[in-house]
């Protein structure tokens, strides 16, 4: 909760307090809308998605659709991970259509964002020197709560964003790392400096990383000053470093269209010439950048065929009418003119009815 500067609130919620007003103001998810949502989704190619942070309430209306066979596309589900003591292993099966939804890991938060200055940075803010952001819950309360989660099968992510904050999911996640199966996981991974670099070498996490903050940051520079700006949203330093990168959206916070993620991780710069880093040398190469979003992508969810063209993979393919994959991302969404998941078509530019194809 923000203060004045005589310590009393000032009525302002960051981050976790946001909670205790949540009850107030949310309403209950609509499963018409859910579908909708998912369609809307197809159209991007997208086959798969990975829903984070979601309550038991939400939980239980993603089982219904998928057991009523409703679900357009893939789900992964990663449950919110204060609330780990709340879901029953029963609830925890698979619903529907064999592959179509799936319960995989439990997501929780250890800093805030750039935008309120909540990253927790491990030196001020550049723009507000009084600040260098905040721990979000205790050591004491993720460590159980990790643990919980961990005891129910399901695969740990945690939200880090400024370079102290990744350090602290970094130790926190250490114990989960594994291979084979889902993986531990630090979502976003906004700044990573020489220090934070030992870090996450020595503990292996996978890096969830949203190239579109590339764009939608363009005021980071600012905010951080020009020294650590050159480590922010660093994809190419990560990826020479061998790190297990994979693409997100982060929506609905950024919009959700995989195609500007992939501009972004390959050009770095709008088309206004602004970026929270526009260092070209973090440029990913467009196969690598596809990878994000793709096999990268399945491997973290503990499905490695996800994402991949090899023989028995599943059938989930995106039909994209471009000459090459430069071409392809430069037009974006407007280029893929059919999705299909597990043979059948789930999508068609042309807008005829893709129920009846498979």
């Amino acid at each position: 909760m923000g203060r004045n500067p005589d310590g009393r609130p000032s009525g302002v919620l960051y981050e976790e307090a946001l909670r205790w007003v949540a009850p107030l103001v949310s309403a209950p998810t609509v499963p018409e809308d859910v579908v909708r949502t998912l369609q809307a989704l197809s159209s991007f190619g997208l086959t798969t998605v990975a829903s984070m942070n979601v309550p038991p309430e939400d939980l239980d209306t993603l089982r219904t659709l998928a057991a009523e066979e409703r679900l357009p596309i893939r789900v992964r589900v990663y449950l919110r991970l204060l609330r780990i003591s709340e879901i029953r292993p029963h609830e925890l099966a698979p619903a529907g259509r064999p592959g179509r939804f799936a319960v995989v890991g439990a997501k929780g938060f250890t800093d805030g964002a750039f935008g309120p200055r909540t990253a927790w940075l491990s030196q001020p803010y550049a723009d507000a020197p009084e600040g260098s952001g905040l721990a979000v819950e205790s050591e004491e309360t993720l460590s159980s709560a990790l643990a919980s989660a961990n005891e129910l099968g399901l695969a740990p992510a945690l939200h880090a964003i400024g370079d102290r904050g990744v350090i602290r999911a970094s130790q926190l996640l250490a114990p989960y790392v594994r291979r084979g199966g889902a993986s531990a996981r630090i979502e976003h991974v906004g700044l990573t400096p020489p220090p934070v670099l030992s870090v996450l070498d020595e503990v292996r996490p996978a890096l969830v990383v949203q190239p579109g903050f590339v764009w939608s940051d363009y005021w980071l520079p600012e905010r951080l000053g020009p020294e650590r700006t050159r480590w922010a949203y660093a994809f190419r330093t990560l990826e020479d470093l061998g790190h297990h990168l994979v693409g997100s959206s982060d929506a609905p916070y950024d919009p959700a269209d995989p195609w500007r993620g992939l501009r972004a991780a390959t050009e770095r710069r709008d088309e206004l010439g602004r970026s929270a880093n526009p260092d070209p040398g973090q440029a990913l190469a467009f196969e690598e950048a596809v990878r994000l979003y793709g096999s990268n992508a399945g491997a973290v969810l503990g499905e490695p065929a996800l994402g991949s063209l090899e023989v028995g993979s599943p059938a989930d393919l995106a039909v994209v009418e471009a000459r090459n994959l430069r071409e392809a991302i430069r037009a974006g969404a407007t280029a893929v003119r059919e999705t299909w998941v597990d043979g059948v078509r789930v999508f068609d530019a042309r807008g005829s009815d893709p129920r009846g194809s498979g």
